[in-house]
């Protein structure tokens, strides 16, 4: 076995039958249910269908769902705002009926949990799990590890985990947790991790200038054979905002051509569906519909045919950047810091007006788009 490391961003990483090409509801360019996309068999007439842009079914091998956004903890860099009285959270009913669509999914081989933390809620959690694992289908969760208070209290929900068919756990550690679980915790997870052996651990690390990952790793010494490290820098958004920009390591600037590195369904507990896990996204105007209605594959479609997706991906994020400075838009007039890719991106989708100053070079994208096919 081997210690795994990599230095990334946190990122992980869909419309209703519409009439029009900007969706009432998100403001994200769509390509419609009426576009013609080229001609027919006998070479005469165009055909109308909605244009997949990308991905053609990858994107359903994977859905990642937050039950609700309540914590136990209340860290000073956390993304989404989670705190223990936080009473964001999609129904039961919605957790279960995702889960009824992931078993009846052939393309669907993983679900992933998170939060919030997902384990406050354990039975309920497991009990989905168990669903899914009899299905034949894979299970993930990430977590802060508040439940290893002992070894014994570590071994004991592991062996649960292990049982409802788990097999990835991301223990996220850091300074910014450690006045909520202490690092003892997260040792007691990883001392008795091999009682499941056909468990992947994972630690995430969240670091600043002054708490740069390398703390948390000298804590966690001679437990981390074979565990992944996935250590990122903070992005200044919802709890982050108020971290002073000092702490926070600017690796780019706006006017870089980043591309996104794609994307992936998120049903998150503040009720809304997110294409993606980005620390920023939940602050975004990214939404493509509400959890509690749309379904997983209706999900997946509204991404295949955004064209505002495509355009992140294999243009680049360089390509809103250069429309919105041309339009005027004083945010982008000037070259600014950026964390990554994932950082740009929800500065430049932070507010749904936005996306409407692009309305008319999309139309000139997609028109351009449909006549090269």
């Amino acid at each position: 076995m081997r210690l795994s490391w990599t230095t990334e961003s946190s990122s992980c990483l869909t419309v209703m039958t519409l009439v029009g090409f900007l969706s009432a509801t998100t403001g994200l360019p769509l390509a419609g249910d009426g576009c013609e996309v080229g001609a027919g068999a006998t070479g005469g007439a165009r055909t109308h269908r909605p244009i997949r842009y990308h991905y053609q079914g990858v994107l359903m091998q994977r859905v990642i769902i937050a039950p609700h956004m309540k914590c136990n903890a209340r860290c000073a860099h956390c993304c989404v705002s989670s705190h223990p009285k936080d009473e964001r959270h999609l129904e039961d009913a919605t957790v279960v009926r995702l889960i009824d669509e992931a078993i009846a999914s052939p393309s669907i081989k993983i679900v992933a949990f998170t939060g919030g933390e997902a384990l406050l809620r354990k039975s309920f959690i497991l009990e989905q799990m168990r669903r899914l694992k009899r299905a034949g289908k894979r299970s993930t969760i990430v977590s802060n590890g508040f439940w290893g208070i002992t070894e014994a209290s570590a071994r004991g929900v592991l062996l649960e985990l292990a049982d409802a068919g788990v097999r990835t756990i991301t223990i996220s550690a850091d300074t910014f947790h450690l006045p909520y679980v202490p690092i003892e915790r997260v040792r007691n997870i990883l001392k008795v991790r091999d009682v499941a052996p056909e468990i992947e651990f994972a630690v995430n690390i969240c670091q600043s200038r002054s708490e740069p990952a390398s703390k948390t790793l000298d804590q966690l010494e001679g437990l981390l054979e074979g565990v992944h490290i996935n250590s990122f820098n903070i992005t200044p958004v919802g709890q982050a905002e108020g971290i002073a920009s000092c702490e926070i390591t600017y690796d780019h600037v706006s006017t870089e051509n980043l591309k996104c590195p794609g994307q992936v369904l998120l049903f998150s507990g503040d009720g809304q569906v997110y294409p993606c896990c980005s620390l920023g996204v939940i602050n975004s105007a990214l939404s493509v519909g509400d959890a509690n209605e749309l379904t997983i594959e209706e999900g997946a479609r509204r991404i295949e045919c955004n064209l505002a997706f495509k355009i992140m991906t294999e243009e680049g994020l360089g390509w809103f950047v250069e429309k919105l400075k041309r339009n005027g838009d004083e945010r982008f007039a000037e070259p600014f810091p950026v964390v990554d890719a994932c950082h740009l991106c929800s500065v430049i989708f932070e507010n749904k007006s936005r996306i409407s100053e692009l309305r008319n070079d999309f139309e000139e994208y997609k028109a351009q788009y449909v006549s090269e096919r």
